[in-house]
C-alpha cells in the first residue's frame, strides 16, 4: 500500500496523536502519502449529515455535511444551541454521538466512510507540520494556566 487516511480530530486528544505519530513515521520510513479526514466527516461519511461528537462539560462537537461537502465547519457549541441546528437543517440525518441529544444510536461504518471520503482529500503536503484539530483548549492546559 502506498497511501494512508487518518482522522484529524475533532475527538480523542490521545487517539488522535498516536494516529499522527504512526502517519508520520509511516511517511518518513516508507514515504507513504498520507491524506486526512475530519472526525465528524468520517462519521457522515456521503450523507446529507448533521454530525456530533461529545465534547464533554455539556458542549458537543458539531459539523455539518452534504455529499462529503462541507455545510457547516467543524465548531464547538453548547449543548443547548443544538436544538437551533437541528432546526435549521430539519432535512439532515443526525449521526455520531446521537444519544446526548435523545435518539437512537445508529450503526456508522467508519472505515468505508473515510476510504469513501478520502477520494474527495489532497494528499498533505507537508506531513511533518501535521497537528490534530482542535477546537477546545485541552483541560490540562486551562488548569495549568
Amino acid at each position: 500500500f502506498d497511501e494512508m487516511v487518518i482522522t484529524i480530530g475533532p475527538g480523542s486528544y490521545t487517539g488522535v496523536r498516536v494516529a499522527l505519530t504512526i502517519a508520520k513515521t509511516l511517511n518518513a520510513t516508507m514515504n507513504l502519502k498520507i491524506k486526512t479526514v475530519s472526525s465528524l466527516k468520517a462519521m457522515a461519511g456521503m450523507k446529507k449529515a448533521i454530525s456530533i461528537l461529545d465534547a464533554r462539560s455539556k458542549k458537543l462537537f458539531l459539523g455539518i455535511y452534504n455529499e462529503g461537502k462541507v455545510i457547516v465547519e467543524d465548531c464547538l457549541i453548547n449543548m443547548g444551541e443544538f436544538e437551533n441546528y437541528q432546526k435549521k437543517y430539519s432535512d439532515y440525518e443526525i449521526v455520531g454521538d446521537t444519544s446526548l441529544v435523545g435518539l437512537p444510536e445508529q450503526e456508522i461504518n467508519l472505515v468505508k466512510n473515510i476510504y469513501t471520503l478520502s477520494y474527495l482529500e489532497s494528499e498533505v503536503e507537508n506531513v511533518d507540520g501535521l497537528v490534530p484539530r482542535y477546537i477546545k483548549e485541552v483541560e490540562a492546559k486551562k488548569i495549568c494556566q
